[in-house]
């Protein structure tokens, strides 16, 4: 996916959200990819954006010309 967001008004958001991962826009251009194997990828075009995990915590700022990668948890099973 390919996100080229225009000026919002003050309070106005726009997130993107995977099954491992929030992705809010700063101001800027992005693009997120997805897979169950590799989790959440987000490249910067232009400006920056702030990238949450989904229990909020903040994974990291990608801006232009970075990216960053938020890996799928591992579940283990129960051993009892």
């Amino acid at each position: 996916m390919l996100a080229n967001v225009v000026h919002r008004e003050p309070g106005a958001t726009f997130e993107v959200l995977t099954e491992n991962a929030r992705v809010v826009v700063v101001g800027t251009e992005f693009s997120v990819t997805y897979s169950k194997t590799l989790g959440t990828t987000v490249r910067g075009t232009s400006g920056t954006v702030r990238v949450e995990r989904l229990d909020g915590t903040v994974a990291g700022f990608v801006r232009a010309g970075e990216h960053l990668d938020v890996t799928p948890a591992l579940v283990q099973a129960d051993d009892r």
